[in-house]
């Protein structure tokens, strides 16, 4: 019964004909790892506080005696929260990976959170009251604990996949120069933008003076690559490697240096057009042809199928940066 709530819901969401717009749509995942913690524990001391003050389900009995006890539904609330949103993910990093994220996938972590806390709660209360564990305890639980927050979880992920929706849409004239654009008018972000925006990639001729040229080489410096600035299209951390993406003479090629993009901005002097643009990516911004954007954020696209996407925390600098993706010269 307890693990059948989740796929009830969904039943009843897809019979309303709402996963096919909503549920299947991105959502993003927290950028930094510790702030499901800071969530947590902050959820925890609202649950204490909100319990000792107000006193629901009966509480009112046990104070105020014994108010440590009861403000212990907020520790059991914390617990279940780190649990879900920083032990799971970590078990499982592929399922919850930001690329595969969604909108559906964010209700149902909120829900298998509020189930968790419920039969925490339930324990909880049979060691410190002498209640007994039984079918019809764990869903007197579960209804109590639904009942304050399923509604308002679920509420409030729509909510902030429509904020964020709204935030990152890209226009037309925002996601493809000027000299490539059609009229096509507003992105719908439900799918890709069309292939047909696409610009050619230019040649780059390696006997241009104006041109420098980089080397990015290995840690242990036995491997190198030598490439001219203009030829990068991407940089792509690859757990102890960097996939390294660049055109020449026409030709796409790919690379593996081991060593990490941090290193590699250490000891390498990039030209100001090859940004950090997310912690696993380094893209060069003259090889952009539109920008897209999703609840997730905004995603760069450069050329044959290649997108990196752009870090929450970069999308100020992003609109600085639009300069170099479609200036006029190109």
């Amino acid at each position: 019964m307890l693990f059948a709530l989740p796929r009830t819901v969904f039943a009843c969401l897809q019979s309303m004909k709402i996963e096919r717009t909503i549920l299947s749509r991105p959502f993003p995942r927290p950028e930094s790892p510790t702030s499901g913690l800071y969530v947590s524990i902050g959820t925890g001391a609202f649950i204490s506080l909100f319990l000792l003050v107000f006193t629901p389900f009966g509480l009112h009995e046990a104070m105020p005696r014994h108010w440590p006890v009861v403000a212990g539904y907020g520790v059991v609330t914390t617990l279940a929260m780190i649990l879900v949103a920083y032990v799971l993910p970590r078990l499982f990093p592929t399922f919850f990976a930001e690329e595969v994220w969604t909108t559906g996938k964010e209700i149902l972590e909120a829900i298998t959170t509020i189930l968790l806390i419920a039969v925490g709660n339930n324990v909880y209360s049979a060691w410190m009251f002498g209640m007994v564990i039984s079918p019809t305890s764990i869903l007197v639980f579960i209804l109590f604990t639904a009942a304050i927050g399923i509604i308002p979880s679920t509420v409030i992920v729509l909510w902030r996949f429509s904020v964020l929706t709204r935030r990152y849409t890209v226009t037309t004239s925002e996601s493809v120069p000027a000299a490539h654009r059609e009229d096509h008018g507003r992105d719908n972000l439900a799918s890709p933008l069309p292939t047909v925006h696409t610009a050619s990639a230019p040649e780059v001729s390696e006997s241009e003076a104006t041109v420098s040229e980089i080397t990015l080489s290995s840690d242990d410096t036995k491997v190198s690559l030598r490439i001219l600035e203009t030829e990068l299209l991407v940089m792509t951390a690859a757990d102890n490697y960097v996939e390294i993406r660049y055109r020449r003479k026409g030709v796409l090629r790919t690379e593996l240096v081991r060593t990490s993009l941090r290193s590699l901005e250490e000891r390498t002097s990039f030209p100001p057009t090859w940004w950090r643009c997310h912690r696993s990516h380094i893209v060069n911004t003259t090889a952009v042809r539109r920008i897209s954007g999703t609840a997730q954020g905004y995603r760069l696209h450069v050329e044959d199928g290649i997108s990196v996407p752009v870090a929450r925390s970069k999308s100020a600098e992003l609109r600085t940066r639009r300069a170099d993706m479609f200036s006029a010269d190109r």
